[in-house]
């Protein structure tokens, strides 16, 4: 079910308890939120495309790295 009223000032989220039984809670990326990370201060397509990969590699490794760390074959 969607809901077509959802806030855009809150930090959306998923949060699960992970195969060893502990909290995991992954943020996702707010996007209207993003800094021009790029050595040119000028805002261009090519800027705001390479802030936005930046981005959403970084929330990528973050979730490999979650992933990683409760992995089910870990448990002894």
């Amino acid at each position: 079910m969607l809901s077509p009223n959802l806030p855009i000032d809150k930090d959306r989220y998923i949060d699960f308890i992970a195969a060893d039984d502990t909290y995991a809670k992954i943020n996702y990326p707010y996007l209207f939120r993003l800094k021009n990370t790029q050595t040119s201060s000028k805002l261009n397509l090519e800027n705001i495309k390479n802030t936005l990969k930046e981005s959403l590699d970084l929330k990528s490794l973050e979730i490999n790295n979650l992933i990683t760390e409760k992995n089910p074959s870990k448990l002894t």
